[in-house]
Formats: C-alpha cells, structure tokens, sequence
C-alpha cells in the first residue's frame, strides 16, 4: 500500500448482511432455475461475514503494476484456478466484457424486457443513478417472493432479478453496497445459458481492479464484499501454510501470528 508512515487503519467493506432475499418463499422452479445458472455457490457466499483485518493485511502486500502480493519469501496471486477452486462459479464460456455505462433510454428496456416491471418505475428509478444501476432494495421489493405467484412462463422475470441482485451482493458489490450495474442484465437475458459465460473471469478482473484501488494511500473501502474476503482468506491460509513448513526448518524457534482474532503459535 501507497503511504507515508502513521498506521493504516483497517479498510472498511459493506455488510451485505441486511440486504438478504430470502428464497424460501420462492417457487421450485425459480430454485431449479437458480440453480442451474452457474451461479448457486454466489447464493452460499452471500452472507459471509467480513474480516477487515485480513482484507487490510493483504491489501498492504497488493502491487499494482504485478497484479500479486509481495511477500519476504516471494510472489503470490489469485488465479482462476484459485477461484475454481474457492467459488464455483463457471469459468470456461463466453467473454463477459463491456462499459458498465448505459443510456438510460437503453437501460430501461433492457430492465423492461429482463424483468416486466413499469416503465414507469423503470425510469424514476434510473434516474436516480443516472441510468447506470439499480438499486438492491428496490429489486428485492419489486421481485422477492413473487414467482410462487406468478405462472411458469413468467418465473424468469423473477429468476433474473434474483441473479442480479446476487451478483450486486458479491463479486459486483460497489463501495456504496447498494446498487447493481444495470449493463449485467444483458448476461441474464437467457436464463437457460447463463452457465455460458465466464463469470470467474470476469469476477477476478474486478478483484484485481478493487484490490488496486484499495492500495492507494487514500482509500478507506474496498469493494467485492464477500468474495474479497473469501478470496484473501485463501491467499493467508496459503501464506501462514508456506511459513509454518519455513518454520519447521528452523529448529528452536517460535512466533506468533494472528489470524483475524485467532492467535496462532507456529514453531
């Protein structure tokens, strides 16, 4: 990280906690649909809870000519074979590229042909980011528990909302915690060939661009809620791994280290 001496207080991230969509409500085939998307294990990770402490710890090492994190013993990365591992999420598929900026007569009908709501909601809602996003809460109250009442044809409305929503809680969280890019629905148009497109691709690119942005010295959050925290975790366990068999070599000696709040004694 960028700074000049003093003490780096502990990046804050946005606790997605309260913004839950419970899908227990929802219809059999919206959870079949959900989950034959790619993107379920997103669903299982909605609701980790954060650890500032390692996120900064590991922000701190983050170089952003490398894209890796420097260490005393060398270099260490996330790969997508690490967030195969980690995630789930498809991998191999269609490039998922493209300006996150919309028009807002463009946004409203994608929103209008993804999930049949208003245009006159549409708008209003639009407007209030500029056409860009729409807003978690707003999804939820407009779709949750909708699709146990709707017929078979219409369920994808809901079922395209729901994913949105999803990856606005996760790998797409912004620093306000709030809204979601509206240009992702064009991905969720099909919602049979979701599974198509190369989310973890995608997914690391965004991490590699928040973790450069939370190096500089200025920032005080870091965006990506809880796959960031998931994903660094990782590197850490990794990192206190390759030290403990370095420590092993060294016969007699001893050093704590915390992990979060847990104390650690490796010898």
């Amino acid at each position: 990280m960028e700074w000049q001496g003093g003490s780096i207080p502990a990046l804050s991230s946005t606790d997605q906690n309260h913004k839950g969509w419970n899908v227990e409500g929802e219809s059999f085939t919206f959870m079949n649909k959900v989950k034959q998307s790619g993107l379920w294990p997103l669903v299982e990770y909605n609701f980790m809870t954060l650890n500032s402490p390692i996120i900064t710890a590991m922000v701190e090492r983050w170089h952003l000519k490398t894209n890796s994190f420097y260490f005393p013993f060398g270099e260490m990365t996330i790969t997508l074979n690490d967030v195969t591992q980690i995630v789930g999420i498809p991998v191999m598929g269609k490039a998922i590229y493209g300006s996150t900026s919309m028009d807002i007569d463009e946004a409203a009908e994608l929103v209008k042909e993804c999930l049949n709501l208003s245009m006159t909601e549409i708008r209003e809602e639009l407007r209030l980011h500029n056409g860009c996003a729409l807003k978690l809460k707003w999804l939820r109250g407009k779709l949750a528990n909708k699709s146990s009442l709707l017929p078979e044809q219409h369920i994808d409305f809901v079922v395209r909302g729901y994913l949105l929503f999803v990856l606005g809680c996760t790998i797409f969280s912004d620093k306000t915690g709030s809204t979601v890019p509206t240009s992702y629905l064009r991905y969720l148009v099909d919602v049979q060939n979701t599974h198509t497109f190369g989310w973890e691709a995608v997914a690391l690119a965004h991490l590699y661009r928040q973790l450069g942005i939370a190096s500089r010295a200025n920032c005080k959050q870091i965006s990506g809620y809880g796959c960031t925290s998931i994903f660094l975790s990782s590197v850490l366990h990794q990192v206190l791994h390759t030290l403990t068999r370095v420590l092993e070599l060294i016969d007699g000696y001893d050093v704590v280290i915390f992990q979060g709040c847990r104390r650690i004694q490796l010898r």
